[in-house]
């Protein structure tokens, strides 16, 4: 961060991270409350078609952004950070520093970063350090009703609609989101900022159709202003049976 600030003086910086995690039509099963004496029933049909959510979180504000993208690869993330340039705002007057693993599609060398953007990489085995590890338990715990717990999906458009209407949901609760992300905010990983860093002179990439990129690969914009999403008491937690 005084990195950045000492390099672009008259510039805001903001502090933001990423990462990302599977979901798909593998059922997702977890312990439920019901009443004593009947055991809930989930429905279950294996499938093996997969989403990867991608999040982006300022921890200061709690403002969120996601991508539903169909797998990950350097190229895709090159078009998600694009994506993630535009909406964020970076720009000359708001530089921004992205907290991030060493993933393979992130530390290519040959990945394009846009202008504005500067990539902060974390310390091998340090997910603690990471703000973003936990967006995870708010997009698939059952504590907060999320609707891929304990469900059968029809297809995988259907499950994208469900996760893309609760992390609508998410995004209209920043206090949360701030509370849960800026404990680890606070305390900056022991990593320097360099080697995929970009400068003032970096070509920024052309703009990227956000809805068909990478080779095939799909990302969908979760951003609340962008998308076009959809928006018995127990007394015992236990696992559902299988049905």
């Amino acid at each position: 961060m005084r990195q950045v600030a000492a390099a672009f003086p008259r510039a805001r910086v903001e502090l933001w991270a990423t990462d990302e995690h599977r979901i798909g039509l593998k059922p997702l099963l977890r312990r439920i409350w019901a009443p004593i004496g009947q055991r809930p029933i989930a429905p279950v049909q294996h499938r093996y078609a997969w989403r990867y959510l991608v999040g982006f979180v300022h921890p200061a504000s709690g403002r969120t952004l996601f991508h539903l993208a169909t797998s990950v690869s350097s190229p895709l993330f090159e078009a998600e950070l694009a994506a993630f340039a535009r909406q964020a705002g970076a720009g000359p007057n708001k530089q921004i520093v992205l907290v991030l693993d060493r993933a393979g599609g992130h530390s290519s060398q040959r990945l394009r970063v846009p202008n504005h953007v500067h990539l902060l990489f974390l310390p091998p085995y340090s997910p603690e350090l990471q703000p973003a590890e936990h967006l995870r338990p708010l997009t698939n715990t059952p504590l907060i009703n999320t609707p891929l717990i304990n469900r059968h999906f029809s297809s995988i458009e259907e499950l994208e609609e469900a996760q893309l209407a609760h992390c609508v949901s998410l995004q209209r609760q920043p206090e949360r989101i701030r509370s849960t992300t800026s404990r680890s905010a606070s305390a900056p990983p022991p990593s320097s900022i360099g080697g995929r860093t970009a400068s003032r002179n970096d070509r920024v990439p052309g703009e990227v159709d956000i809805t068909s990129c990478g080779g095939g690969a799909c990302i969908a914009c979760l951003d609340s202003r962008h998308c076009r999403g959809r928006g018995g008491r127990g007394r015992r937690n236990c696992s559902p049976t299988l049905s």
